[in-house]
């Protein structure tokens, strides 16, 4: 469970930030979030290092005079038990806002980490970008409609796609309606046909099928390529310690307590990949 405050709207090179935080930091152009692990059994020794942090912040800030604004931060508490509540995060005398989502670098984050919410709202995103592809398809041809839909509307599905694969299949299967209605525009087929024969004669995949490639692809590029800091971090307590390897033996291992909610989560999926 992660305690999780977002400060942004910087004006000066905020990379010195994180000098004087002791919480985990995350920098991305002018954008900031700062997160600490919570125990349960003792939440306020944490939630007073974040405050702290957030003091440390403010203090910053006051010194360059550029003055972050509480109203267009976020704080939201993770948690895969339900939710939690915990006492204000304070910038300054104002109160950081308690949300139960946040959108961050285009990807919706709620409090539960299910991914539900991303997954509806990239559906209602593309479902935007498909409906003008009925109009243009009676005056274009279908490779144009095609280079349209493989430039315009399939890089928003498989933006975070690794993550997001470990929603609910209800919402999944939202994703693929949609995938199959571009597919009607742009092969010309009537509505009803079969999903699977209108994609193969577009020759595309499944959305299901293309995610479990990339998993694969990107848990290919982490066993044999140098990985940054922060994916190696998480992937590394995973690694094979057995000192006889063989033919067969995976690089990663999943702990055999596990329960059904982490085994569906990314980690767990991406390893099985």
């Amino acid at each position: 469970m992660l305690k999780s405050g977002w400060v942004c709207r910087g004006y000066k090179d905020i990379n010195d930030t994180p000098d004087t935080l002791t919480s985990k930091t995350f920098l991305y152009a002018d954008d900031t979030s700062i997160y600490v692990p919570i125990n349960r059994s003792n939440p306020n020794g944490n939630l007073t290092l974040l405050q702290h942090d957030l003091n440390s912040l403010n203090q910053w800030s006051q010194r360059w005079h550029i003055f972050f604004k509480p109203t267009k931060s976020n704080d939201l508490t993770f948690t895969k038990t339900g939710s939690a509540n915990y006492h204000d995060l304070l910038i300054g005398n104002d109160r950081i806002p308690q949300v139960l989502s946040h959108k961050h670098l285009g990807f919706v984050l709620d409090n539960n980490l299910n991914f539900n919410a991303h997954v509806s709202n990239l559906a209602n995103k593309v479902q935007k970008l498909i409906n003008p592809l009925k109009c243009l398809s009676k005056s274009l041809k279908s490779c144009h409609l095609e280079k349209m839909y493989h430039s315009f509307i399939r890089p928003h599905f498989d933006y975070c796609d690794i993550l997001f694969n470990s929603a609910s299949k209800t919402k999944l299967d939202r994703l693929e309606r949609t995938h199959y209605q571009a597919a009607l525009h742009v092969s010309g087929c009537i509505q009803g046909s079969s999903t699977l024969k209108v994609l193969a004669c577009l020759n595309w995949q499944t959305l299901s099928s293309r995610r479990a490639e990339r998993l694969k692809l990107y848990m290919y590029k982490t066993c044999t390529l140098p990985s940054p800091v922060y994916v190696s971090n998480i992937f590394d307590p995973y690694k094979n310690t057995a000192t006889r390897i063989l033919r067969n033996t995976s690089p990663f291992t999943i702990p055999l307590p596990i329960s059904a909610t982490l085994k569906s989560s990314p980690i767990p999926g991406l390893i099985e990949s």
